[in-house]
């Protein structure tokens, strides 16, 4: 599907009514309380005195009253032995917790209901005990957090084999990319929400699932989809008056959008009728068909106003669009889109400056581990040296005692002795000091210049990839386009789609190997078939005129005992920064016995310009460019490096080869 960010006001989901079945939910959100087995008036199927007061504490919700109703809930069902009441009575805890952001009793009550699901049986409150937690990180922006909880609830449900906990994952999943405004992967995680609750959890309705999928392919315009999705949402039986009021009103937004105005006013009608029916009216300030209605019966200046005063947001600036497209303004139509480009421009650059803010945060945090682990270990090391001496006191006054004769020439060894450990023990503390410093300021300087330098490089491709794909998606700008125009654009998005997912990777790699995560498969292979695999691997990146070549000193049943593919992970790194120096003449692989005794050596030779002797350290260096108008992030050699160190090797260059650069991969035998 095409991806376009829109407002996320077109998510806003209708406040709850108060029918006695209707689904209990915070902020809107329909896996707030697990859908179970509806009884008449009962929808949980617990004695009707117990869910009496289940639903007087949760009218009470927003007030800490509800925390007194939620305990006499508690005792009456232990002393019933009513399972489901227990965890129904933890449930309201948790809402009250969430809605007042008190992370500590929060996760605290998450804990026992989690226990309680596991002691009772009723396993679905066990995963929606991880959903609020999770939604609290998602409303407070710790999208971090929320992601590793995620990941903690769905491999749980995986091992599990709880359908209803992977599919309840899925969703928390596709609200966590919506909020990292990334909307094309909350679609397809909405829609396997959506299928496994269709063909795994049939007790569980998939009319949410489908009603977000909706939303999301309305804020990118694909009305196509969006319809289709609200469609099937609508098919399936659903007692939550809320779910359908919205997959109404994302159809009737749909079908305008498709210019099928006459579908569109009957859906209008269906809405009106079913509130009648129902016996509610649903808030348009929530709802989108409203401005439309207005446009359709040609009070334009009413439907303008009606669309503005939802705010500011993605959602507005689509509504005027498609408003005055129906006015056949066109000209105010494009104004519209172009500031809806730079709204989503913000939007992308908030997203990542969140979550470099709270990476920075998660370092400052291990930093300051780090720290105090070591101050621990300095001051158990001060307290051995302090009995130690102790000892050798003691030990020295008796000598004193009982050497009368002696005392003097012992006071004074004793003085002598004294002074110099107090003066050797006061420079190693200076000098320990003086490290300690000098690594604390060198990590903040990493750490800012890290920060700094990835901010650039992922924001450059990332303005590159939003910027030409709103030219190519928007009618507007498309039709004015030549062929060859839209060509070169999708050409530019694909090249900085490929920076930009290298990048990726390779700060994968270094958190990997950084924080000894990195896996190592050691085996026997052969190196001669390995460095020719390698080969045909970058001859795509070779320029005209320069030839490739391989060379080695032994046959081709040699085998080595390392990890093959990161052996050719650091060669093809080596081979590929090869070719973007190269411009005419050779590029060499070589393998070697002779480099090194008891090891084997990998060379790769250019004819390029070579790096000067006194940049054969910084090279390694992270994000170091020797000439900043060649692509690339300058993370290639520093991964190469820390990958050979891993295998018990070494990258290095060697500086006395001056026709060009000569890099050498040494490994043991």
């Amino acid at each position: 599907m095409k991806l376009t960010p829109l407002s996320t006001s077109l998510l806003i989901v209708m406040l709850l009514v108060c029918h006695p079945t209707a689904i209990l939910a915070q902020h809107g959100n329909q896996d707030n309380i697990p859908d179970d087995t509806l009884t008449y008036n009962n929808r949980y199927g617990i004695r009707d005195d117990l869910y009496s007061i289940f639903e007087r504490a949760y009218r009470k919700r927003s007030s800490s009253e509800c925390l007194t109703i939620a305990d006499t809930l508690l005792e009456q069902a232990v002393m019933l032995k009513d399972g489901k009441s227990e965890c129904l009575a933890h449930v309201i805890r948790i809402n009250y917790f969430l809605s007042v952001k008190d992370d500590e009793k929060l996760a605290a009550e998450g804990n026992v209901l989690r226990e309680t699901a596991r002691r009772t049986g009723f396993t679905q409150y066990y995963y929606f005990a991880y959903s609020q937690e999770i939604v609290n990180f998602l409303s407070t922006r710790r999208l971090l957090e929320a992601k590793d909880m995620i990941e903690i609830m769905y491999n749980e449900a995986l091992s599990e084999n709880d359908y209803y906990g992977q599919a309840l994952s899925l969703m928390q999943n596709g609200k966590l990319y919506q909020q990292r405004v990334n909307y094309s992967k909350a679609y397809e995680y909405y829609l396997k929400a959506a299928e496994l609750y269709e063909e795994k959890v049939p007790s569980q309705s998939a009319t949410s699932a489908y009603n977000m999928a909706s939303l999301v392919c309305l804020k990118n315009m694909d009305f196509e989809n969006a319809l289709k999705h609200a469609e099937k949402g609508l098919s399936i039986e659903d007692n939550d008056p809320n779910i359908v009021i919205q997959l109404l009103d994302n159809k009737a937004v749909s079908l305008f959008g498709l210019r099928r105005y006459n579908e569109f006013a009957a859906t209008y009608h269906e809405i009106m009728d079913y509130q009648n029916r129902m016996g509610f009216s649903a808030r348009t300030s929530t709802l989108s068909y409203q401005p439309l209605w207005e446009a359709y019966n040609g009070r334009y200046e009413s439907a303008v106003k009606a669309a503005k005063s939802k705010g500011k947001s993605q959602s507005v600036f689509i509504l005027t669009r498609m408003i005055r497209e129906y006015m056949q303004d066109y000209k105010g139509a494009l104004a519209e889109s172009d500031t809806l480009h730079y709204i989503t421009m913000d939007l992308y650059g908030e997203a990542i400056d969140e979550e470099l803010n709270e990476m920075s945060t998660r370092l400052g945090n291990e930093k300051l581990k780090s720290e105090n682990a070591e101050l621990a270990a300095s001051n158990e090391r001060e307290l051995a040296l302090f009995r130690r001496r102790m000892i050798i006191l003691v030990l020295l006054s008796s000598v004193v005692i009982i050497s009368i004769l002696t005392g003097s020439l012992i006071k004074s060894i004793r003085d002598s002795r004294k002074n110099r450990e107090q003066n050797r023990l006061l420079q190693s503390a200076n000098s320990l000091a003086v490290k300690a410093r000098e690594r604390a300021e060198r990590s903040e300087r990493i750490q800012s210049v890290f920060i700094q330098n990835i901010s650039h490089e992922i924001r450059t491709p990332l303005n590159a990839i939003v910027g030409f794909s709103q030219l190519l998606s928007d009618p507007a700008y498309s039709e004015m386009l030549t062929n060859e125009e839209k060509a070169e654009y999708s050409g530019l998005i694909k090249n900085n789609t490929e920076i930009l997912t290298s990048l990726v990777n390779d700060i994968l790699n270094l958190a990997d190997i950084e924080s000894g995560k990195l896996k190592t498969d050691i085996s026997d292979f052969q190196c001669n078939g390995t460095c020719r695999d390698v080969m045909d691997s970058v001859k795509s990146y070779i320029k005209k005129g320069v030839t490739l070549k391989f060379e080695s000193d032994f046959d081709d049943s040699f085998t080595i005992h390392s990890d093959r593919n990161r052996v050719v992970q650091i060669l093809f790194n080596l081979l590929t920064n090869a070719c973007k120096f190269t411009d005419k003449g050779d590029i060499t692989i070589r393998c070697s016995l002779s480099e090194e005794p008891d090891r084997m050596t990998i060379s790769v030779t250019d004819s390029g310009p070579g790096v000067p002797p006194e940049k054969a350290d910084e090279i390694f260096e992270r994000f170091t460019k020797l000439d900043s108008f060649k692509q690339g992030n300058g993370l290639g050699l520093p991964i190469c490096k820390l990958l050979a160190g891993t295998l018990g090797g070494e990258v290095l260059l060697d500086v006395s080869y001056t026709d060009g650069a000569r890099f050498l991969l040494s490994l043991p035998l």
